[in-house]
């Protein structure tokens, strides 16, 4: 109950403040040959994927001016689009180290169990976290929230709030020090910094531009290039409550771009370990991000202001 009171002491607040608006209508349509696709106001913004072993993706991912900003492979074959790393998967969360098990790149596997809710803005999903023995190492349940809207100026946004609760529900979570993770989205090449359709940008809160920003800590990073003619905006924003925050980026110039908080060896060059983080048995952590789409180039004021607003709601998920 304190969660709906919450979520409604927020939304009363942005009245107050003269930003309430009617939210979008999402649709979730089980049976899409688009592997489920999420549409608000009957626009496609996403599909969600669970058939391959990094459990849940959503691939592709829309702009809000319709306009992919997932790389295709490996779920679709682009011509010109570069293979490396298959295992990234449009905006999906994993880890290279969980109870030593490489779920990342390796034989860990993230299964699907089910989609247990859709309401009118989002889509809460379950997993199972499963060992190359087949034993269950953890759960998770994920709620993804999609809005999308115009800026008073009439630029177009797209939202996707993502809230990921790990559970310790196998004994405790060992999960390790390495820069192989964890909230992660897979840029198409021409956001990018590097490759021949290259045409990105990338800075972070902290003031680091382009390959400076690789391993830094900062709350947001913002990519900005231009696909099919447009300029587009891309940012992940760190939320204020998660472990580590503000969390290290693995952002590639090859387009990668993972908010990862346990990295600390390989990002800060700190003793092995340092990174670790251990969740008792029957514990729970929760990360939330969110990835914030905007037509145009976004300046450094207008990246941050959104990131405050989304920084000072209240969690939105109903008990």
């Amino acid at each position: 109950m304190a969660r709906r009171a919450g979520a409604r002491a927020a939304l009363a607040l942005l009245a107050l403040l003269g930003a309430c608006r009617e939210p979008p209508r999402l649709v979730y349509d089980h049976a899409s040959i688009e592997r489920g696709a999420v549409l608000l106001d009957g626009e496609r913004v996403a599909g969600l994927v669970h058939d391959h072993a990094r459990g849940l993706a959503l691939w592709p991912v829309f702009g809000p001016a319709g306009i992919p900003v997932t790389r295709g492979f490996p779920l679709a074959e682009v011509a010109g689009e570069p293979k490396d790393h298959p295992h990234h998967v449009g905006l999906w969360f994993a880890h290279g180290a969980v109870n030593g098990i490489d779920f990342w790149a390796g034989a860990g596997r993230i299964e699907k169990v089910g989609v247990t809710q859709v309401s009118e803005q989002w889509v809460a999903t379950a997993h199972r976290w499963v060992a190359p023995d087949g034993s269950h190492v953890a759960a998770d349940m994920r709620w993804l929230r999609f809005d999308q809207g115009r800026t008073e100026a009439g630029a177009r946004w797209r939202t996707i709030d993502s809230i990921i609760e790990l559970h310790a529900a196998h004994g405790a979570l060992h999960i390790g020090d390495t820069k192989e993770g964890t909230f992660a989205l897979r840029l198409r090449p021409e956001l990018c910094l590097e490759g021949a359709a290259a045409t990105g940008s990338l800075r972070n809160a902290a003031g680091d531009r382009d390959r400076a920003a690789w391993g830094k800590r900062a709350r947001w990073i913002a990519w900005e290039g231009t696909a099919e003619g447009a300029v587009v905006t891309v940012a992940m924003f760190d939320h204020p409550d998660n472990h580590g925050h503000p969390t290290y980026w693995h952002a590639r110039g090859y387009g990668l771009s993972a908010a990862n908080p346990f990295g600390a060896h390989d990002f800060a060059g700190l003793p092995r370990g340092t990174g670790d983080h251990v969740v008792e048995a029957g514990g729970v952590l929760t990360f939330r991000h969110l990835v914030w789409m905007a037509e145009g180039a976004r300046p450094d004021a207008a990246v941050e202001a959104a990131w405050q607003r989304w920084s000072g709601q209240a969690d939105w998920r109903e008990d």
